[in-house]
């Protein structure tokens, strides 16, 4: 039985990797006047099994007959604001499809194929039933239309990304019933985090989101990266024993690091901020500190970790000693 398994696997594997690319260009070319070969990528996805489709050019207009052309094609990007039609995508074996700038008002379908990842910045897409009852698990739709996310509700979607869309208090309260992980809303209007209360997030940046100050609501949050910068965040006392790995407080007002003491934090981002003490830092697994414009004075609470990146630049201690050794980046 795992010897037919083996050989079905292998045989998958085989198929995978049967491509005509020269055929699949010269289709591309013949569809598109002025693309040229140069403009067109084929190779082998990283992250699917098959192939991925790279197309970079302004002269890009159509499709073609990619569906009948590539069949071992799993990952389509493509730059062009002149392509409008997706529709001969339908029915391919696409895992991942990134059409970001693209300037496409209409989208086909996604449910007649395996799409988990679709990514669309900048999109002037209005209507987003097509992601009806598709397979989309991560989407990233920054700088688009966020209306969008009244369509959404209740969606399998574990990813989001909505940075630079405007995104306010009432749009985060639209995805309250998304089994999201990952929550991205960089450089938006929101003032309260409170609709993300007892979601099951382990990622989430909200950084640039000026008017953000209380933290309250992600307490008990399973967080294991959380982004803060450029919010008016000042105290992290909610931040107390979260399983966070990557914390980011650059440009803010926090001052006490008390609340982080204990934690097993990697990387830490201080830079610009008002901490002048250290001491709670002491035995922390760091290997990722930016002390950037800070006034801390005592780095002897670092002595002893194995720091990878450490910047230091407007710093002005009392003794280097505590760091000597470590690979200072600025």
């Amino acid at each position: 039985v795992e010897k037919a398994k083996s050989d079905a696997a292998g045989a998958v594997a085989a198929q995978m990797d049967k491509i005509d690319k020269a055929a699949i260009v010269k289709m591309l070319l013949s569809n598109n006047k002025g693309l040229a070969e140069d403009e067109i990528a084929i190779e082998k996805s990283e992250k699917y099994p098959g192939y991925r489709l790279t197309i970079v050019s302004e002269n890009l207009a159509s499709m073609g007959s990619l569906r009948m052309h590539g069949p071992t094609i799993t990952e389509v990007v493509v730059r062009s604001s002149k392509l409008k039609d997706l529709s001969t995508l339908q029915g391919m074996n696409l895992r991942s499809i990134d059409i970001s700038t693209c300037k496409l008002r209409t989208m086909p379908t996604l449910s007649s194929m395996p799409v988990e990842r679709l990514v669309m910045k900048d999109a002037e897409v209005k209507d987003f039933a097509f992601i009806a009852r598709s397979r989309v698990k991560e989407l990233d739709l920054g700088g688009s239309t966020i209306g969008a996310l009244a369509q959404m509700q209740r969606m399998p979607v574990e990813s989001l990304l909505i940075d630079d869309a405007g995104v306010k208090d009432r749009d985060l309260s639209l995805i309250k019933d998304m089994p999201l992980k990952r929550l991205s809303v960089k450089n938006g209007l929101v003032t309260s985090l409170a609709p993300l209360q007892g979601l099951a997030l382990e990622y989430l940046d909200v950084s640039g989101n000026k008017s953000v100050r209380d933290l309250a609501p992600l307490a008990r949050l399973p967080l294991v990266e959380l982004h803060l910068a450029g919010t008016a965040v000042a105290d992290i006392s909610s931040l107390k024993k979260m399983p966070l790995k990557v914390l980011n407080l650059a440009s803010t007002g926090v001052r006490d690091l008390s609340p982080l003491q204990g934690m097993s934090l990697t990387t830490l981002v201080l830079s610009h901020t008002p901490v002048q003490s250290l001491l709670p830092l002491r035995g922390m697994p760091l290997e990722d500190l930016r002390l950037t414009a800070t006034s801390a004075a005592d780095l002897a609470p670092l002595s002893g970790m194995s720091l990878k990146r450490f910047s230091c630049a407007g710093l002005h201690p009392a003794s280097w000693e505590p760091v000597s050794g470590m690979p200072i980046t600025d």
